[in-house]
């Protein structure tokens, strides 16, 4: 007896196999879509978890900067600085503040690498506006003579206090970074601190800048 095929199986059976192509189709466009979607997250969190501790080791190198700088002068204040930011480290790894020795020679504060920067904090109206001292003057341990007299009338007259701004960038590779061997995929996260020593107590403390005056040497107008 020859068994007669069910007219209902065969229609299933056809809406069966486009169904599996169609789901081949989706993992085809899912799965980039979600490794790229992982790839993401990933260097975000990388990224994010850097500049916290950047951040960090900014703010610990301008504190003992700028504490060193009132009692031992600036090149005990240059020590410190990369001294207390390379002992905390980002992602586990020691960075050190490269620059920190070339910015002596260097006029500019705001040049390529000015890492670490001295100034005096004048409080105007509210704001807090840093003016930065011209790295010429601040080769030595001591101020070039002029400078130094005007620095202590500065500071003994209440016109403003030391301060010490850290700015340091890294380069976070990404995971397209680490597969391509290229630029793309990686990220640069920078982070910058002010300190100061409070003019009530003589300690450091960290603040919040709302101008930088753009010419280095303007401190000494202050009176």
């Amino acid at each position: 007896m020859k068994l007669m095929k069910s007219p209902l199986r065969c229609s299933i059976r056809r809406a069966v196999q486009p169904r599996r192509a169609a789901v081949l189709v989706w993992f085809v466009y899912i799965i980039p879509l979600m490794m790229l979607l992982l790839f993401a997250l990933t260097d975000y969190g990388m990224t994010a978890r850097t500049g916290i501790e950047l951040k960090n080791a900014v703010d610990a190198s301008a504190l003992s900067a700028v504490k060193s700088w009132g009692s031992l002068g600036p090149a005990a204040a240059w020590r410190d600085a990369a001294a207390t930011f390379n002992g905390n480290a980002v992602l586990g790894t020691s960075h050190a503040l490269t620059t920190a020795a070339a910015d002596r020679a260097s006029p500019d504060f705001l040049g390529k690498g000015a890492e670490v920067a001295f100034g005096i904090l004048q409080d105007i109206g509210g704001q807090h506006v840093f003016h930065p001292i011209g790295q010429q003057e601040m080769r030595s341990d001591r101020l070039q003579s002029p400078a130094m007299n005007q620095l202590e009338k500065t500071i003994a007259g209440r016109a403003g206090t030391l301060c010490v701004r850290i700015r340091r960038s890294l380069v976070v590779t990404g995971i397209g970074g680490k597969w391509q061997q290229s630029t793309f995929g990686n990220y640069s996260v920078t982070a910058e601190s002010f300190a100061r020593l409070c003019p009530d107590r003589g300690v450091p403390q960290l603040v919040h800048v709302d101008l930088v005056s753009p010419v280095a040497g303007s401190w000494e107008t202050l009176q």
